[in-house]
């Protein structure tokens, strides 16, 4: 929502909006990054058998992760306007599609 803000900030030519809702952004990244982590002790303590510590493993993978990602993004995109890096295009983990021309029977 303030990455967001900010972004609309950006466009208004508001630079101090723009900095205070990308400060609040990062902070808020840093709040659900905190949150997880202690979600995920908690459950590590309850985690006693193999579907519970598989579950657990879901949960590193999918919400720790995602919020790792989006700190990383919000610090490029931060370094970025401060003229310390460069943004880098988010690619997607899938191959690209094959440029095999199906045959109408094989549609």
């Amino acid at each position: 929502m303030s990455l967001d803000r900010a972004w609309l900030a950006r466009i208004d030519a508001d630079t101090p909006e723009f900095w205070k809702q990308l400060e609040q952004c990062r902070a808020a990244v840093d709040r659900a990054d905190r949150l997880a982590r202690a979600s995920a002790g908690q459950m590590i303590a309850c985690a006693d058998d193999k579907t519970e510590q598989h579950l657990l493993l879901l949960y590193n993978k999918y919400v720790i992760s995602s919020i790792e990602r989006g700190r990383k993004y919000v610090d490029e995109v931060i370094a970025f306007h401060k003229g310390q890096g460069q943004l880098k295009p988010i690619t997607s983990k899938q191959k690209p599609a094959s440029k095999k021309v199906l045959a109408p029977h094989e549609r």
